[in-house]
């Protein structure tokens, strides 16, 4: 499966860092293959969230809505910069609940 270039998520004082962002965005205007089109279960009336390490979104009318975004995450240069197309965004997002963000110990298989 392919992943993000490599990127891990570190977290430091309850915000996470990207102290090197892969080099594979994740919303682009082109892709290969949809696997999952979230227009069709929002013409079915359900909700459609898209979550990612740095923020969470809504698809509400063939548009993505950003909801909010992790602790330690600057909007433009992490979220925006990094995206084809600009989300809707209202007002300033709030941030993800702290315990959201926390490691968690591995367990074993």
């Amino acid at each position: 499966m392919p992943r993000a270039a490599a990127w891990l998520p570190e977290f430091k004082r309850g915000q996470l860092v990207i102290d090197q962002p892969g080099r594979i965005g994740k919303f682009v205007s082109e892709v290969a293959q949809v696997t999952y089109p979230g227009f069709w279960p929002e013409a079915a009336g359900q909700e459609v969230l898209i979550v990612t390490e740095r923020a969470k979104f809504r698809v509400q009318g063939g548009r993505l809505h950003l909801v909010d975004l992790a602790p330690g995450i600057d909007l433009k240069r992490d979220i925006l910069d990094r995206m084809a197309s600009a989300p809707e965004i209202c007002g300033d997002p709030p941030r993800y609940a702290g315990a959201v963000m926390q490691e968690v110990p591995e367990v074993a298989m």
